[in-house]
């Protein structure tokens, strides 16, 4: 352990191999944020796409011919999406 100190030319290999490692995976993350951020960016337009669509036809799915309050839209969001059922515990 110690023989690393006595020779700094094996100390400055290892050293030069940790910066390289540490570069090469600093571009692999920023590669890796770039997609996602795009990701995140593609999907954010989609819920805006879908929600705009569904609130376009929450008044034909009402029969109104005015545009629906968020109250209706929320209680229509509940029905087409209702929550999962909880896990009974089992009495020991």
């Amino acid at each position: 352990m110690f023989s690393l100190f006595r020779r700094p030319d094996v100390h400055l290999k290892r050293v030069t191999e940790l910066l390289r490692d540490a570069q090469i995976n600093r571009v692999e993350h920023q590669a890796a944020a770039e997609h996602h951020s795009a990701l995140a960016l593609m999907y954010a337009q989609r819920a805006e796409r879908l929600e705009a669509e569904l609130r376009g036809s929450l008044p034909e799915l009402l029969g109104a011919a005015a545009p629906c309050s968020n109250e209706a839209m929320v209680e229509i969001e509940a029905q087409a999406n209702p929550a999962p059922a909880r896990p009974r515990l089992s009495s020991l």
